[in-house]
């Protein structure tokens, strides 16, 4: 059985996520790789962390990195899309996004 291809969602509009204080000063930088559900309407639905960004640094800074975890989930929630669609009608489709932690 082979699966069809949908067009996936397109991202309409974005949150820069927060950095913490405590990662700014250990100037912590990464990638946090959030799952989650475009709805129908184009809402996030089921955001969770797919990848920690705790799994990439030392266990002194693993509590540190869990809170950007949290900010990229906080910020992820609020992005809108324009939802993935089959046959010309909405489909929820599950995607993953990447949100990067740099300091400039």
């Amino acid at each position: 059985m082979w699966a069809m291809a949908l067009p996936p969602p397109k991202l309409v509009s974005s949150v820069d996520p927060e950095f913490t204080e405590q990662a700014r000063r250990k100037k912590l930088e990464g990638v946090v790789v959030v799952a989650l559900t475009v709805d129908t309407a184009g809402n996030p639905q089921d955001v969770r962390v797919a990848r920690s960004l705790a799994q990439d640094v030392s266990n002194k800074y693993k509590k540190i990195a869990l809170g950007l975890d949290a900010n990229a989930v906080a910020a992820v929630k609020q992005y809108r899309f324009q939802p993935g669609q089959f046959q010309g009608k909405p489909v929820p489709v599950e995607i993953e996004v990447r949100v990067n932690f740099r300091i400039w």
